[in-house]
Parts: C-alpha cells; structure tokens; sequence
C-alpha cells in the first residue's frame, strides 16, 4: 500500500500547481486561517517529497 501512495505522489506531485485552489481551500477550512499562495511546486527528491509555494 505505501508503494503504491509513493508511486502516485511522485507522478503527482509535479502537476501540484493545477490543483492549487483546491489544495489551498482544503487547507484553510482544516485549519481555519486563510491560506494563500500564487503558486505551488511539487517535486521528489531522492526519497522525500518537496513542496514549494
């Protein structure tokens, strides 16, 4: 199952900024502070996963 989680995310993480709305507003009503950001980048590092916004 955790091969399968990291396979997705590496092929996801790359196309990250396409669902940036969407990623944002999950953020802000889990946590309840406004989130914002003109821009998300998502990439796989050896074995980590790296978001930059």
């Amino acid at each position: 199952m955790t091969a399968l989680l990291v396979s997705g995310l590496r092929l996801l993480m790359p196309h990250l900024n396409g669902w940036r709305t969407t990623v944002l507003e999950h953020i802000s009503s889990a946590t309840g502070v406004l989130v914002q950001a003109s821009l998300l980048e998502g990439s796989w590092e050896n074995y980590d996963p790296r978001l930059d916004g």
